[in-house]
């Protein structure tokens, strides 16, 4: 049995995530939410239904002692860890010139502190074992920047260089999604106009709903499991890239 981790799991690709989860092989699964209790209670009712042994964790990840204390929860639920998704995020359109420094703190301490709390509790242990798998779900705007989202761009830019740098550090399966333009609340300011003209000027990237770009989260993160499992790992010896795009 696999036991699964995936945080920010109440509402938009975390909460895909879940329910893409009812057609896979049962796993243990951790659900962790911030705000929105009945979503990540309701899917983890359906996944106890089909058969899932399921734990929800409400944990600001943007806390340290709040993520510590999580996960020693799941440690004392789990035997072990085999997959961590960072997907947890939050997002701010607005002016840089706008933007003030709670602002900028609040989208770092979300978007990239809060991957290296959950990291931290995970990545040792993974390590002892030669076994694990990490998946940061960063953005195509961490890659290309967007205009009015100047900290949240700088927050999935750093998440893509924090595991570009862990993967040469720990001889562990640790990648960064890059994930294009998805229906999801982030993208409700959005008028179907502005969609379409961001569409004709990016034409490399489609509009995805959350169910597909969770439906190819789950296949990298299986074929991630399987090259775990087969010592593609070991000894660093890694012929992929890093950066994964679901554009």
């Amino acid at each position: 049995m696999k036991y699964i981790v995936i945080t920010g799991a109440s509402k938009g690709i975390g909460n895909a995530l879940a329910h893409e989860l009812l057609k896979h092989e049962r796993c243990g699964v951790a659900l962790t939410y911030n705000t929105h209790k009945n979503e990540a209670f309701a899917i983890a009712q359906k996944l106890t239904e089909q058969g899932f042994f399921v734990i929800v964790v409400k944990m600001d990840i943007s806390n340290e002692a709040e993520v510590k204390e999580g996960f020693d929860y799941i440690y004392k639920c789990f035997p072990r860890i085999d997959v961590l998704i960072n997907n947890a995020g939050i997002a701010l359109v607005l002016p840089f010139y706008e933007t003030t420094t709670l602002d900028w703190n609040r989208i770092i301490n979300v978007n990239l502190n809060g991957a290296f709390y959950t990291i931290k509790q995970v990545i040792d242990k993974m390590n002892s074992l030669s076994s694990g798998v990490i998946l940061n779900i960063s953005s195509v705007w961490g890659e290309v920047g967007a205009s009015c989202e100047v900290a949240y761009s700088a927050s999935k830019a750093g998440l893509i260089g924090m595991t570009k740098a862990l993967s040469k550090e720990y001889d562990l399966s640790i990648k960064a999604i890059s994930v294009g333009f998805v229906d999801t609340d982030m993208n409700r300011h959005m008028t179907k106009q502005d969609i379409d003209n961001f569409l004709l000027e990016n034409s490399d990237i489609a509009f995805r709903s959350p169910m597909y770009t969770a439906s190819k989260i789950l296949e990298i993160m299986d074929s991630e499991i399987q090259k775990v499992e087969s010592g593609y790992y070991l000894n660093n010896d890694k012929k992929d890239d890093v950066v994964i795009r679901i554009w």
